[in-house]
């Protein structure tokens, strides 16, 4: 296929930088970004995965990557931001979790609510990741030592915060695809347009490149009447642009994230690992065959 292009140059390992954004909270954001890297390392142990966390919120991504437990840190995403300095890249080890050390974590912070103003000083408020994504970072010997973002990893997983604000408006310029999660509810479906205009826009203005992947129906309950009604709203008002996977509403998918991990770890048998890894498969595959 023609690989596609973004603002910056783009190296030949880098597959796509994918933005999972809602501008609401509690939709499964976070949950998506997570177990879709992890399903894209499931799939092929050598792929290398990075997912760069700018949710202030709790920062779950981060915590479930086991950043509340490292003793190493030295710095977020925050300071990157704000200081324009490399951002700050953690190989992902956590007991009994198997991700071949080819997981990486930029993470965030609660001090992520305080970046904005820093980013308005900008000339260019809108590009300062793009240019943090073209810095060096420090990785593992095994894993090339020292890289650019760009030159390093198969695929960059973005975790928004749940605003369409400067920063969102960051990740939609550096990436490639964005995702937007969807609960099947009406406040959160009807919220989607909100991000596909943002969307358009930064593509108009700032990132040509910048393409609608999909809206992934999330937390599916084919039980009852509003989850059918809503999930046929998707389909008639997106059509082409809604994902063949569904993710099921299942305990297993909390229970997982109270326990720290991944749903491929916490319950590798049960349907929702099995519709995690699906959607990782649909990445790769609709990536391919575009």
């Amino acid at each position: 296929m023609q690989r596609k292009h973004f603002n910056i140059e783009i190296m030949e390992r880098l597959k796509e930088v994918l933005a999972v954004v809602n501008d609401k909270g509690g939709v499964g954001k976070s949950t998506t970004a997570h177990n879709l890297a992890c399903g894209l390392i499931k799939l092929n142990p050598d792929m290398r995965v990075l997912i760069v966390d700018l949710d202030a919120q709790v920062a779950n991504v981060s915590l479930l990557c086991g950043w509340r437990d490292r003793q190493d840190k030295h710095g977020t995403m925050y300071e990157a931001l704000v200081d324009k300095t490399a951002m700050p890249v953690y190989q992902v080890s956590i007991d009994k979790q198997d991700y071949h050390g080819n997981l990486f974590i930029a993470p965030s912070s609660e001090d992520m609510l305080n970046v904005e103003p820093f980013l308005l000083r900008e000339l260019n408020p809108l590009k300062v990741l793009c240019k943090l994504f073209a810095l060096p970072v420090v990785l593992p010997e095994d894993k090339g030592g020292k890289q650019s973002v760009i030159e390093a990893f198969d695929y960059i997983i973005i975790d928004c915060p749940p605003a369409m604000n400067l920063v969102t408006k960051n990740a939609m310029s550096v990436a490639t695809g964005i995702i937007i999660p969807m609960q099947l509810e009406a406040l959160p479906t009807f919220g989607s347009s909100s991000v596909i205009h943002w969307a358009k826009e930064v593509r108009n203005e700032i990132n040509p490149n910048l393409e609608l992947r999909g809206l992934l129906k999330v937390m599916v309950d084919k039980r009852t009447k509003a989850s059918v009604g809503f999930s046929k709203h998707i389909d008639e008002e997106y059509g082409r642009y809604v994902f063949k996977t569904e993710i099921p509403r299942r305990t297993k998918i909390v229970e997982a994230q109270a326990m720290m991990q991944d749903i491929f770890t916490y319950a590798p048998d049960c349907d929702a690992a099995k519709s995690y890894e699906a959607f990782a498969k649909e990445i790769v595959d609709t990536f391919k065959n575009q």
